[in-house]
Parts: C-alpha cells; sequence; structure tokens
C-alpha cells in the first residue's frame, strides 16, 4: 500500500491481479485490473510474457501479478510485475504510461528516495540495487 499526492490510498491484490485507488474513507476513485492488462496486451503493450505463456495465464490464473507500489511527487505510481519481471509506470488515475528497465529477473523490493526523486528497485537474482 502507499498513498499518492491526492491522499488517496493506492492497493495491490496480486492474486486477484488488481490494483486499486481508494479515497480516506474507503471509496475506490480508480482501478486497473488483470482484465485491463490483457487488453493493453493485445493492442501490443509490451509484456514479458510470451504469447503462449500470456494466453496459458489468461486461461488459468492471472497475467499481471501486481505487488511492490510506491508513488512519487507527481502522482504518478510506480507497480512491479513479478509474473511479467518489469516495473510499470502509471498515472494517477491508474492508467498504465509505460514500462521501466527492461533487465529484471524480480523486481521484489523498492522506495521511492522523494528526496532525490529516484526510485531504488532491488532485483531477485542479480541482487543488485
Amino acid at each position: 500500500m502507499s498513498q499518492n499526492i491526492n491522499n488517496e490510498y493506492i492497493l495491490t491484490f496480486p492474486k486477484e491481479g488488481t490494483i486499486l485507488s481508494m479515497n480516506t474513507v474507503g471509496k475506490i476513485q480508480f482501478s486497473f485490473s488483470n482484465k485491463d492488462f490483457i487488453r493493453l496486451c493485445g493492442l501490443g503493450f509490451p509484456s514479458k510474457t510470451s504469447g503462449a505463456s500470456r494466453l496459458h495465464l489468461v486461461e488459468q490464473e492471472v497475467a499481471f501479478l501486481p505487488s511492490e507500489i510506491a508513488c512519487d511527487a507527481i502522482g504518478q505510481v510506480f507497480v512491479s510485475d513479478w509474473l511479467n519481471k518489469t516495473v510499470f509506470l502509471f498515472d494517477e488515475k491508474l492508467s498504465m504510461l509505460r514500462t521501466l528497465g527492461d533487465s529484471f529477473f524480480g523486481p521484489n523490493a523498492w522506495c521511492y528516495d522523494k528526496r532525490n526523486n529516484a526510485l531504488v528497485v532491488a532485483d531477485r537474482k542479480l541482487k543488485q540495487v
């Protein structure tokens, strides 16, 4: 869970492949789901999961596995996706903007340094920060 510049809480639900933005009284403001991810992949949005694997995942489980989350000083939301081995950048309304980096093995821990406007990512296999 993280909090954005609008004081909304951003939560991830990995098993469901969902990200939610909720206000301080618990009302859902915006969402991004596994269905949204599948739709974007169909439109050519980059995904590290191969076509055959992605089809299998769509039939069996989620194709998008959001885990770590952070918000920056201008409202953008960073979400690591363990399954696709990448970090996605969303705007404050949870519209996907782009992927960050292309050489992750499992981005699994991070923090956003607001003082230096930097996202620090720890990667599973390389053990690099």
